[in-house]
Parts: C-alpha cells; sequence; structure tokens
C-alpha cells in the first residue's frame, strides 16, 4: 500500500536489535513476498548469522497443514508471522523454534498456546517507515492479559505525545511517536 526507501544502516541496526532477544536460530524460514519489508528481516536474518534459509513456495505458505509439514521437516529454527497466520499453525513439532510475531495485535490467547518452555516467543511493532519494526518485546510468557510491544530497539526512540505532541504522564492515552 506504500513505499519508502529504507537505508542500508536502518537494517543494520535491526538486526543488531535482534540480536538483544533472539537467539540466533540456526534456519530460518523465509516465507514472505520480497514485496514485504519481513522479508528483508527473514533473508539477512538468516544469512548474517551464517544461517540457513528456507525459501517456503507460496502455495506452501496458504497452507496451515503444509507449511507446518515443511517447518518440521527443515526443522525451522526461526519464524517471523503475524498473529493471525501464527494462530492457524499447531505448535506441535515446533517447540525449539524461535517465534517473532508482529505486524498485528497479538492476543493473549496465541501467547498461552505458543510461549511455552524451550521455545522464546516475541512481540515486535514498528512501521515500514522505521524500517520493519522499532520495538522488541522480552520473551513472553503465558498467562498475561495483553501482549507487550516491548521497548526501543537501539538507535530508535519511543514517545507518547498528546495533539500538541507534548509528552503525556505514563497513564494518560496519546499517540505513539517513533524516532
Amino acid at each position: 500500500p506504500k513505499g519508502c526507501a529504507v537505508t542500508h544502516h536502518n537494517v543494520t541496526r535491526l538486526l543488531e536489535g535482534l540480536d538483544s532477544g533472539l537467539p540466533r536460530p540456526g534456519v530460518w524460514a523465509l516465507c514472505h513476498s520480497l514485496a514485504f519489508d519481513w522479508s528483508v528481516a527473514e533473508i539477512w536474518g538468516a544469512l548474517l548469522h551464517g544461517g540457513r534459509l528456507v525459501v517456503v513456495p507460496e502455495d506452501v505458505t496458504t497452507s496451515p497443514e503444509e507449511f507446518h509439514a515443511l517447518l518440521v521437516a527443515e526443522k525451522v529454527t526461526g519464524l517471523n508471522q503475524t498473529p493471525s497466520a501464527v494462530g492457524a499453525l499447531s505448535p506441535e513439532g515446533l517447540e525449539s523454534m524461535a517465534l517473532v510475531v508482529g505486524a498485528e495485535a497479538c492476543p493473549p490467547e496465541l501467547v498461552d498456546r505458543w510461549a511455552t518452555p524451550g521455545r522464546v516467543m516475541l512481540n515486535v511493532y514498528g512501521p515500514t517507515e522505521a524500517t520493519i519494526y522499532s520495538t522488541l518485546s522480552a520473551p513472553l510468557s503465558a498467562g498475561s492479559a495483553t501482549v507487550p510491544i516491548g521497548t526501543a530497539l537501539p538507535g530508535s526512540a519511543l514517545f507518547v505525545l498528546d495533539g500538541w505532541l507534548r509528552p503525556v504522564p505514563v497513564g494518560v492515552v496519546g499517540e505513539l511517536y517513533v524516532a
């Protein structure tokens, strides 16, 4: 729906931020279109860390059963996905996979199902203009009433401002600005 220029520096900043919260998975799934910004994190997250990249055919990504079977067969240990797409997958056989969810709100029920012992699950938030995402949560735990978006990645800053662009006190509703 939009196009924006992304600098190489922004991409390296993003990947450095992943190092602070995500285990170094050896096998990443490239399951998003190259036109979707998440593909950048999938490709370079694997290749810059000496991992293997599994290119998932488009017809497989549209079938939860076939996608799950491929993730298990290829022993994928790193997956970026939207919460709604993860909701269609079974967590069986993927116990040691690191899972990053974002691009939409993550329901607590999904965290309850996927944030199990042995699996790191993180939530991210950010607009494309800020290079894919700007925040990274701590590892999520089952039983939370809300799913946090996390804190700013290194090199980013977050501000909650009112209609006059003034910072609001903690607990007061405002707009989130990413810098």
